[in-house]
C-alpha cells in the first residue's frame, strides 16, 4: 500500500465498514517508488520524480488527531511534530479518546479543515460519504492484550462467562474492537460485562479484584504495558481458541509474545503466548492540501524507517479490453 501521485484514494467508496477492505484494494498509481510519481513532461514516458527535494517542512501546517497522553499514537505524533519544527513547520497534536472519535472529527470537520490527519487503527468503522483518505499503514502492528491478575483461571473464551473486562475510554479503538468481538452470538451467551475506564485505572481496577481482565491496544514493547504489567502484577490472559476468533475478521492477525517479555525474573509471560495483532493506518480529511499529505508521508518515512517497506507499490494491472 503506497501513496503516489496526484490523489488520494476515497476511503467513504472504498472502505466499506473495514479499514483492511479498502487496504487490500488500494490501487496504486503508476510504476514509481515511495514519495515519486510519473514524470508526464514526456508524454508519460518520462520515468519518475521526486515530490519533494527536501526535507524542510516549513510550508507544513497541518494537525493531527491522535490518542491518549501516554499511548503509542500521541508519542509518535509528538515525535513527528518536534522534527516538522525543527524544520520551521507546524504539525499540531492533539489527544483524543482514539479511533472512534478520530475518524468522526475528521468526517465532521472536513467543510471547514478543523482537523487534517488522524492515526487509526485498522478495522475501524468509517462512514460510506465520509470521504477519508488512507495514506499509509505504520510498520509495526498493535497487539490486543487482555490482561488479568497472575494465577487467573481463563484458558479458553468459555472461562469468561460471566467476567467483568475494562475496555479502555469510550470512543477509543479498543472498546470498539471489544465491543464487536463479544457481540458474536456465540460469545454473547457468555454474558460478558464490557465497561469504560481510564487505561492506568482499569489495570489497577484488575489489581484490586474489581475487574476480572482489562483490554489494551498498542504495540507490544510500549512503556505502558510494561509499568502496569510489573506494578499489579498482572499477567497476559491468551485463550487456546484465540485462533478461531482471529479468523473471523480479516483484519486480525495471530501474534506472539515470548516467555519473558515484560520481566525475566519472574518471568512474565511464563511461557509464550499467543495475541491478536492489527494494523495502524494514517488517514487525510479530503480537505487536507496535497502539500501537507506530501509533508506527513516525508515525515512519517525519516520518523520510521520501515515505514516505505511497509507501504510497497503493487503495481497496477491494465484493463484486459
Amino acid at each position: 500500500m503506497s501513496w503516489c501521485g496526484e490523489r488520494g484514494l476515497d476511503l467513504g467508496n472504498e472502505f466499506g465498514k473495514s479499514a483492511q477492505t479498502f487496504a487490500r484494494r488500494l490501487a496504486w498509481q503508476g510504476s514509481c517508488p515511495l514519495f515519486t510519481s510519473p514524470d508526464r513532461s514526456r508524454g508519460g514516458r518520462g520515468g519518475c520524480r521526486r515530490l519533494w527535494h527536501s526535507s524542510h517542512y516549513g510550508y507544513l501546517h497541518a494537525s493531527i488527531l491522535t490518542g491518549s497522553p501516554g499511548g503509542q499514537y500521541h508519542a509518535l505524533a509528538v515525535r513527528l511534530a518536534g522534527r516538522a519544527k525543527r524544520e520551521h513547520g507546524a504539525l499540531t497534536v492533539i489527544p483524543t479518546a482514539g479511533s472512534i472519535e478520530n475518524v468522526n472529527r475528521l468526517t465532521a470537520g472536513r467543510g471547514h479543515c478543523a482537523e487534517m490527519f488522524a492515526i487509526i487503527q485498522d478495522g475501524t468503522p468509517v462512514p460510506a460519504n465520509a470521504g477519508l483518505e488512507l495514506l499509509g499503514r505504520l510498520p509495526q502492528a498493535e497487539s490486543l492484550l487482555l490482561l488479568g491478575s497472575q494465577g487467573n483461571a481463563v484458558r479458553t473464551f468459555a472461562d469468561m462467562r460471566g467476567a467483568s473486562i475494562g475496555v479502555g475510554p469510550e470512543g477509543s479503538g479498543t472498546s470498539y474492537l471489544m465491543h464487536q468481538l463479544f457481540e458474536d452470538a456465540d460469545l454473547r451467551e457468555l454474558d460478558v460485562r464490557l465497561s469504560h475506564h481510564e487505561l492506568p485505572e482499569q489495570a489497577q481496577l484488575v489489581a484490586q479484584g474489581k475487574l476480572d481482565l482489562a483490554a489494551f491496544v498498542m504495540q507490544e514493547g510500549a512503556e505502558f504495558l510494561h509499568t502496569v504489567i510489573r506494578q499489579h502484577g498482572l499477567d497476559i490472559v491468551s485463550p487456546q481458541d484465540l485462533q478461531g476468533l482471529i479468523a473471523r475478521y480479516p483484519w486480525l492477525t495471530l501474534g506472539l509474545i515470548p516467555a519473558g517479555r515484560y520481566d525475566l525474573v519472574r518471568p512474565v509471560p511464563a511461557v509464550d503466548k499467543q495475541i491478536a495483532q492489527l494494523g495502524t493506518l494514517v488517514i487525510a480529511s479530503p480537505c487536507a492540501k496535497r502539500a501537507d499529505r506530501v509533508a506527513l508521508l516525508m515525515l512519517l518515512g525519516a520518523e520510521l524507517p520501515g515505514f516505505v517497506r511497509a507501504n510497497p507499490p503493487v503495481p497496477r494491472v491494465p484493463p484486459l479490453f
